[in-house]
């Protein structure tokens, strides 16, 4: 699954301004993994663990997240409310129609 999305993050662990050299719209992000819990992504920028981060879904909106795990240019989140069924399946079926 490759699935280009946005991220911006929102503040750190402890509820502090972070600033990635980007505005208020954040950065390209490729998802590689995405669940209603959370999801995976291909990001090649700094991003501290634990900071709260907004991620918009192609036909979904924004989604906002924990970050929980970093490493070598990949994340993963948590959603703070998890994406339920019906919006997960517009992004998958989003990323699928653009495949064909």
């Amino acid at each position: 699954m490759n699935i280009a999305a946005r991220l911006a993050v929102q503040s750190d662990a402890n509820g502090l301004p972070v600033s990635l050299g980007c505005d208020y719209h954040g950065r390209n992000v490729v998802l590689k993994a995405l669940s209603s819990a959370g999801f995976s992504a291909d990001a090649p920028f700094d991003c501290p663990k634990g900071a709260l981060v907004r991620l918009r879904l192609p036909c979904v909106g924004v989604a906002l997240a924990r970050v929980t795990k970093v490493w070598r240019g990949k994340l993963e989140g948590e959603f703070i409310n998890p994406v339920n069924a019906t919006q997960l399946s517009k992004v998958l079926g989003a990323a699928s129609s653009a495949r064909a």
